[in-house]
């Protein structure tokens, strides 16, 4: 018989508002950073900004998991505009918790977690796995996020997510 991993976590309601006023169109939300509360047992809030992709990443931290709600607008071909939720599970390779079971134990469970906000989350276009700030290179998340895009992606004046 093998064991269960039992995950008694909760997602905090203020993940589900920030969640609704980024669905929303027009929101003034871009992103928000949400982490695991230790203490509660909860998937709280750390941050809500209407900043730049670029202080996105700034905003991750180097060696903890988080996760990033996204709202990745660009143009298309003819002068449209989308805007898509993306959600980020940010688990960095340096992590580091003492003893290599214990660093699995944490990569894991961030990884595990995910599926808490999903469930919380039913406008998710996209999931990225980011163990890098290589692995959100704006042109590549982009890709990913406009993949079933039936219009051109017009970067004719830069990538801006």
């Amino acid at each position: 018989m093998s064991a269960k991993i039992v995950l008694p976590d909760t997602v905090d309601p203020a993940v589900f508002d920030v969640y609704q006023k980024m669905s929303r169109r027009g929101g003034d939300v871009h992103y928000a950073i949400f982490r695991h509360d230790e203490d509660t047992a909860s998937i709280v809030v750390e941050n809500a900004s209407n900043g730049s992709f670029e202080d996105l990443i700034a905003a991750l931290p180097p060696t903890d998991s988080r996760w990033a709600l996204l709202n990745a607008r660009y143009n298309v071909s003819g002068g449209g505009q989308r805007s898509k939720l993306t959600l980020i599970n940010w688990v960095p390779d340096a992590i580091d918790r003492g003893s290599g079971k214990e660093t699995i134990k944490a990569k894991m469970l961030a990884v595990v977690r995910t599926g808490l906000l999903k469930k919380e989350m039913s406008g998710i276009v996209c999931t990225i796995q980011a163990n890098s700030p290589a692995d959100l290179d704006q042109d590549e998340v982009l890709e990913k996020v406009s993949k079933f895009e039936r219009d051109t992606v017009d970067t004719s004046n830069g990538v801006a997510l």
